[in-house]
């Protein structure tokens, strides 16, 4: 009967068996990428967490408070970095002070896992050997792995962020990375994962407003997120859409900053925001302009390792920075930040 309906509509049989086809050969391509990435993820770096991190309603996540505990990174029977993590009961991780060390001023350091130090000891991470060369400030550091330029504007703006901070006046560093620029705007596969987990700013003619975590705002877009990301064949291509950032993305990351900077000046006798970009042979032009359109004070490192190339390795073998690259970059910033002070005649 079938066979004798559908003769009646040669198209519609025409278009089913079509269907079927695509069905039989994107099942099959779903099945060889199932196991092509069976066999990849045996090479692949692999991490045992301590669970240090936790909710937070407009961060998304943030470290807890108090914890202790270690993380440790592995590809087959090589270390990539086994270390441990502390945090104070403001929820940061902890930046030991040389014991010489009498700061009058405060640094405070945001970003991502950069920012935090993922993969090297508490001493190693930018702010501690910020400090070490720079003993008058005080290291704060708010970094957290996967954050983006919106958790800088939140934590800002949150009320009791002023009373977690014993002095008066320093300066704040954003340490930015190009894929920070995504994680502003969002992607597919960064939505489809922690992306989710992060604020939503709307930007409107009176400034940015915070709506929300991006899944309580648009929760179908991370449903459809999830389920595209959930073929084997996006996941073993890497596919994402947008792959890269787009024109725009600049204008609103510096908004963000800037805005971020505002807050802050509004909030301390004295501060002033650094953005830092941490050496990377790609930058965005397009964002270097719009930093300098937003006035804000740029440091480009960017090219900071090939001017005077380290004798050891500057990154581990998952990418993030070893201890070393984090001093020379430490040692950058507070020659900078003391020109910038004498130049002002502090």
């Amino acid at each position: 009967m079938l066979r004798v309906h559908l003769s009646k509509w040669p198209n519609l049989a025409a278009f089913l068996a079509g269907c079927l086809l695509v069905a039989a050969l994107w099942g099959t391509a779903e099945g060889v990428c199932y196991l092509l990435l069976a066999r990849r993820t045996a090479d692949e770096i692999q991490i045992a967490k301590s669970e240090w991190q936790e909710d937070h309603p407009t961060l998304g996540y943030w470290p807890k408070a108090g914890f202790t505990g270690r993380e440790r990174k592995w590809r087959g029977h090589e270390t990539v970095y086994d270390v441990g993590y502390t945090f104070d009961e403001q929820h940061r991780r902890r930046s030991p002070l040389p014991p010489e060390a009498a700061p009058d001023q405060f640094a405070l350091f945001f970003g991502d896992s950069f920012t935090f130090g993922q993969g090297v000891e508490d001493g190693e991470t930018l702010p501690s050997q910020f400090a070490a060369a720079a003993p008058a400030y005080r290291p704060y550091n708010y970094g957290c792995g996967g954050y983006g330029p919106q958790n800088l504007w939140v934590q800002v703006h949150r009320k009791a962020f002023a009373a977690e901070i014993t002095e008066t006046r320093g300066i704040a560093v954003y340490t930015f990375i190009e894929p920070q620029l995504l994680r502003a705007t969002g992607s597919v596969r960064l939505r489809a994962l922690w992306g989710g987990r992060l604020p939503y700013l709307e930007p409107t003619d009176q400034g940015l407003v915070f709506r929300g975590l991006y899944e309580e705002v648009f929760p179908w877009r991370r449903r459809a997120a999830r389920l595209i990301m959930s073929s084997q064949v996006v996941q073993y291509f890497k596919l994402d859409w947008p792959s890269e950032a787009r024109p725009g993305d600049g204008q609103y990351v510096a908004r963000i900053l800037a805005e971020s900077a505002a807050q802050l000046k509004a909030t301390f006798e004295e501060v002033h925001l650094f953005v830092l970009l941490y050496p990377s042979p790609h930058t965005s032009e397009d964002l270097l302009a719009c930093l300098a359109q937003a006035g804000l004070t740029v440091l480009d490192y960017t090219r900071l390792f090939e001017e005077a190339p380290p004798p050891v390795p500057v990154a581990l073998a998952d990418g993030h920075p070893t201890g070393t690259a984090y001093g020379l970059v430490a040692e950058a910033l507070a020659r900078d930040i003391a020109r910038t002070a004498k130049a002002h005649g502090q």
